[in-house]
């Protein structure tokens, strides 16, 4: 049997072990989750030239989508658009294809040789929208990992309500609103911040 200090002692030095326990687990966590917020970064990073295209047919891009990709998107966008040959370091569709006909199709990606013209194909698709194809609808998109597209999506309605505000708005990567007001502009790393900054602008 524990004396009465003895018990005093080992319940502290039980306590102090579990605190230490705590904070050892809270640091794992922290160090976890800043690792996977670095492999996100890391993902998306090998991912920058990449674009994602969504309902051309199947075999259209016949033996070598990265060839028939060099001439589809300029024929599709405008040529005009790009003043020289549009170079496409890789492409390939995602996925094993569905049995049937009338399977949905598989999106294709690729890989821009240069940045900059990646980002002229996403601002002229946005701009051309809807984009259409002998009938088909064809959509262009980022090739964002999926956890950013979800973190992206989660501005979709406080962007919708700062825009009827008369505010203009676009998502920085890798999902940050940024909301230009008159002379104001602010960015938002968090929906509800900006849901906030939404509400006083509604309250004027």
């Amino acid at each position: 049997m524990f004396g009465e200090g003895e018990e005093e002692e080992a319940t502290s030095n039980h306590e102090g072990r579990l605190s230490k326990l705590e904070e050892t687990c809270a640091r794992t966590q922290a160090e976890n989750e800043a690792l996977r917020v670095k492999m996100i970064d890391l993902e998306a990073r090998s991912r920058r030239q990449n674009i994602k295209i969504i309902g051309l047919p199947e075999k259209i891009e016949g033996g070598s989508p990265r060839e028939f990709l060099m001439k589809f998107i300029p024929e599709l966008l405008g040529a005009d658009h790009f003043h020289t040959q549009l170079e496409v370091d890789r492409a390939h569709r995602l996925g094993t294809r569905l049995p049937g006909d009338n399977a949905r199709p598989r999106a294709m990606i690729a890989r821009i040789h240069y940045f900059h013209v990646k980002e002229t194909i996403l601002r002229l698709a946005r701009q051309q929208f809807p984009l259409r194809h002998k009938n088909k609808s064809i959509y262009i998109f980022p090739d964002y990992p999926a956890k950013v597209i979800r973190q992206r999506q989660a501005f979709d309605s406080v962007e919708k309500r700062l825009q009827d505000a008369g505010a203009r708005c676009g998502v920085l990567y890798p999902a940050r609103l940024r909301v230009t007001i008159g002379s104001t502009d602010k960015t938002f790393s968090s929906p509800r911040d900006a849901e906030v900054f939404a509400e006083t602008l509604q309250s004027h």
